[in-house]
């Protein structure tokens, strides 16, 4: 672009069609994390950062800290003790000995890094957005910044590669918090101990991925039917196992999806709702804490029961009658117990629960039949009718979290078709419950749903989304305004998840990566050994020999 065509104006620049307005940073935050400059980059704003980066002499600058040194030490010697410049004076000098050292220990060097921001639009009013979203974002992160009033083309220039240097507006920096300012830097997925995710569809490389290294290690996959949700998480069991064989696997499969993959990784596949595979919602499992039980048991009852604040209380107290006996009770004792109250309502709840233990839920009457003896186990529910399925799905979590409790090996919680859940308050409350609750015993839950929007209808799905360490998100038909705040998503991410493909013959798939601060799109790969083991592809199914 010739010079002719930039026009320098007090507080912007005119080059050619575009309108610029700039922010410069005059000193960088305190505290710095990785992909710090991430959100000025995937923002929904044209805008541009331009990095000046001079590297600085290590011998030179040690010299000069020995220098800085030596005149604050006489300094700090003068001054009187406990005021206020003493302990500036004390914190400088740990400050510049500590750089010292690095740059001695070759941990790192020192660099005089400048940063500049730009908003370009072609329409005042957009590139004018773009600056406020500019000056929110440094100001959020505490950067020190100004905007060059009547100094424009010096700064403009800064954006071009001519080497243009503003020594005014620089500051040292080491090696570590300059490598903090490479946004694509934390697109680099290569985790110790991790498993194959898939490639990162920017940059081409592999995304090796370690949820167990982090606090909490949950995760939420959504998707359009079809498009590779269920395939996904089949492949990362797969690998998870292969990483750790002592991983526990617990999954709930609403529609028996998972049966088959079960079987061959010689785990147990339960299908509920048929004689001879019985829980007793009362059994504590590995559980010492009755109270806890209880508390979970009422959220059990409201799922079945439209229960008032004083009928909870009504079971609240029969339930610890019932636990207070020692002994593990039945669905029949409870009921034993409310009529024995002898009011009106205890009688009549009892004689609710009569009806469904006579009828539809005869099972629950029952001692807990099934075995957990395998490190893999899947509960099948496709034999429960669709009246009962939330109910049933909230009762398998329960009996999960009581075996869940005893120790700290890696355990992995798998629910799928999780709408089911979230579309019940009460359910929705337990799992919220569950998920904040269990990575105390290294538990991770991963959770499957159709549409990113069955978090985000509901209070406890939008604090199940918050507390997800990442997400997948596979292909959806649309990007409801909802979606659109909670993930912050640019159009370029919109548009990714919008057109995503459909899984090809060999598995490949596509989806967004979420975790903060990780954004990518990924492709997902399995190997051929892999995709014959959960291939749902008639065509490949018709040759498949186990």
């Amino acid at each position: 672009m010739r010079s002719s065509n930039f026009i320098y104006l007090k507080n912007k620049v005119l080059a050619g069609k575009y309108i610029y307005y700039i922010l410069i940073s005059k000193e960088l935050p305190k505290n710095v994390h990785f992909g710090i400059l991430k959100n000025f980059l995937n923002s929904n704003f044209s805008i541009d950062v331009s990095m000046n980066i001079i590297p600085l002499n290590d011998s030179k600058m040690v010299e000069i800290l020995d220098m800085e040194n030596e005149t604050i030490e006489p300094e700090l010697n003068s001054s009187r003790e406990n005021t206020s410049r003493r302990r500036k004076l004390e914190r400088k000098l740990v400050s510049t000995k500590a750089l010292q050292d690095y740059i001695i220990s070759g941990k790192g060097h020192l660099y005089q890094v400048s940063l500049s921001f730009y908003s370009k639009a072609e329409s005042e009013e957009e590139s004018k957005s773009g600056f406020s979203y500019i000056q929110w974002e440094t100001k959020k992160s505490i950067f020190n910044t100004w905007i060059p009033i009547y100094d424009q083309k010096k700064n403009f220039h800064k954006i071009f590669p001519l080497s243009i240097f503003d020594s005014k507006n620089s500051q040292h920096v080491h090696t570590h918090a300059l490598a903090t300012l490479f946004p694509f830097l934390v697109d680099y997925v290569t985790m110790e101990d991790g498993i194959f995710f898939g490639i990162n569809d920017k940059n081409q490389t592999p995304v090796i991925f370690n949820r167990w290294s982090f606090p909490s290690s949950h995760s939420i996959i959504s998707g359009t039917t079809g498009f590779g949700k269920s395939y996904f998480v089949k492949l990362s069991i797969i690998r998870e196992l292969i990483s750790d064989k002592y991983t526990k696997v617990f999954i709930i499969d609403p529609l028996g999806e998972y049966s088959d993959l079960i079987k061959i990784l010689g785990g147990n596949s339960i299908d509920l709702g048929i004689k001879g595979n019985e829980i007793n919602i009362f059994d504590l499992g590995n559980e010492k804490n009755t109270d806890e039980k209880i508390l979970r048991l009422r959220t059990l009852f409201s799922i079945l029961l439209d229960l008032t604040k004083n009928d909870l209380a009504i079971l609240d107290a029969a339930l610890t009658m019932l636990y207070s006996r020692k002994k593990i009770p039945k669905f029949q004792d409870l009921i034993d117990t409310l009529k024995s109250f002898g009011d009106e309502r205890s009688i009549e709840i009892s004689y609710i629960l009569e009806k469904f233990i006579s009828g539809s839920l005869k099972s629950l009457d029952s001692d807990s039949y099934i075995k957990i003896d395998r490190n893999i186990v899947s509960f099948n529910l496709r034999n429960v009718s669709d009246e009962f399925l939330t109910f049933y799905m909230v009762m398998v979590l329960d009996f999960i979290y009581g075996r869940i409790t005893d120790d700290l090996e890696k355990k992995l919680v798998v629910i799928d078709e999780t709408w089911k859940i979230l579309k019940n308050e009460y359910a929705a409350s337990f799992l919220d419950t569950m998920f904040r609750h269990v990575r105390r015993w290294k538990c991770s839950m991963n959770v499957i749903s159709q549409k990113a929007d069955d978090f985000l209808i509901t209070p406890f799905g939008k604090s199940i989304m918050n507390n997800a360490l990442f997400h997948i998100i596979f292909k959806h038909g649309y990007i409801s305004d909802e979606m659109r705040s909670f993930y912050r998503f640019t159009n370029s991410e919109e548009n990714y998840i919008l057109n995503a493909e459909k899984p090809n013959l060999s598995g490949n798939s596509q989806a967004y990566f979420i975790s903060h601060p990780l954004r990518f799109p990924l492709r997902i790969i399995a190997t051929e050994e892999e995709n014959s083991l959960i291939t749902t592809n008639p065509d490949e199914i018709k040759g498949k020999k186990f």
